[in-house]
C-alpha cells in the first residue's frame, strides 16, 4: 500500500485551515444547494398517498389485486413538466458540483480560489453532462455483469472528473480514457481510502446533527481527493504518495 492516508488527510486539514475563502463556506453553499435539490425532487417525484389510499393500496396488495393497487400508483405517477423540472435540477446540481471540484483545486494549487468557481462548470456545461452521462453509463454496463465489475468501473473512472479541470480541450471519452489509465494499480488503494471516512459518513447520516456535520465533511473529503489526484498526476512512477508536506508545528490528526 503505496497511499499514505494519513499524510493526504493532514494536508487537507493544513488547506482548510489557511485557504482563503475557507472552504466550509463553499461546504455551506453544497449543503443547501443539496437539500433544496432533494426537497424539491421529493415533492416533484415522490408519492403523496393519504391514509385512505395507502390503506386501499395495502388491501388490494393483501388480496393480490396487483392491477388495482398499481394503478392507484399511477395516478401519482410525475407528469412530464414535473420530469423534467426534477431533471434540470439535477444537471444544474452536476454542474455546481463540477465548479465545486474547480473551486478545491485551485485551493490545492493556491491559484486564486474563489466562491465564483462553484459557477465555472456552466462554460463547460455540454461537457459535464456528456462526461457524467458516459460514466453513469459505463458503470452501469460494469453492474449489469456483475457487483464487482460494476465497483471496479466506478473507481476506474473516478479521475475522470479531475481530467476535464485540468484538460478542458480534451472530449469525455479521452478523460474518461486517460483516467482508466491513471488508475490502474490504484483502484484497491482509493477504495480503502474511502473507506476510511466511514466514520465521518456514518456522523453526517445522523438526523439533524449530520447536517452540521456535512459542513465540514463536504470541502473536507472532497478536498482529500483532490490532493489524492494531485499527487498521482505529479508522480511519473508507481512509487505515489510515500510523503506529502506539512508544517512543522501542525502534528499528525486521527484518520477518523
Amino acid at each position: 500500500m503505496l497511499l499514505n492516508r494519513v499524510a493526504i488527510k493532514h494536508k487537507a486539514q493544513e488547506l482548510i485551515r489557511i485557504s482563503m475563502p475557507l472552504p466550509i463556506y463553499a461546504g455551506i453553499i453544497m449543503l443547501i444547494l443539496g437539500l433544496i435539490t432533494s426537497f424539491l425532487s421529493a415533492r416533484l417525484t415522490g408519492l403523496s398517498l393519504s391514509p385512505a389510499e395507502f390503506e386501499q393500496y395495502l388491501k388490494y396488495v393483501q388480496e393480490g389485486n396487483f392491477e388495482f393497487a398499481f394503478r392507484i400508483l399511477q395516478r401519482f405517477d410525475p407528469s412530464p413538466s414535473e420530469t423534467i423540472i426534477d431533471t434540470a435540477l439535477q444537471i444544474i446540481t452536476s454542474v455546481v458540483n463540477f465548479g465545486f471540484i474547480i473551486f478545491l483545486m485551485n485551493i490545492v494549487r493556491n491559484t486564486a480560489p474563489c466562491l465564483g468557481n462553484l459557477l465555472d462548470g456552466f462554460g463547460m456545461f455540454f461537457k459535464v453532462i456528456w462526461l457524467n452521462i458516459l460514466v453513469f453509463v459505463f458503470t452501469f454496463i460494469g453492474f449489469m455483469f456483475f457487483i464487482i465489475p460494476g465497483f471496479i468501473a466506478i473507481y476506474r473512472y473516478r479521475m475522470a472528473v479531475f481530467i476535464m479541470i485540468d484538460n478542458p480541450n480534451m472530449s469525455a471519452f479521452e478523460c474518461i480514457r486517460e483516467s482508466s489509465r491513471m488508475m490502474k494499480g490504484h483502484k484497491s488503494e482509493l477504495f480503502i481510502f474511502d473507506l476510511s471516512f466511514i466514520g465521518w459518513t456514518l456522523l453526517a447520516s445522523i438526523p439533524y446533527l449530520g447536517y452540521l456535520v456535512q459542513i465540514w465533511t463536504i470541502p473536507y473529503i472532497n478536498l482529500c481527493f483532490a490532493v489524492y489526484y494531485e499527487a498521482l498526476k505529479n508522480c511519473p512512477t508507481d512509487a505515489v504518495y510515500r510523503e506529502l508536506p506539512k508544517s512543522d508545528n501542525d502534528s499528525t490528526p486521527p484518520e477518523f
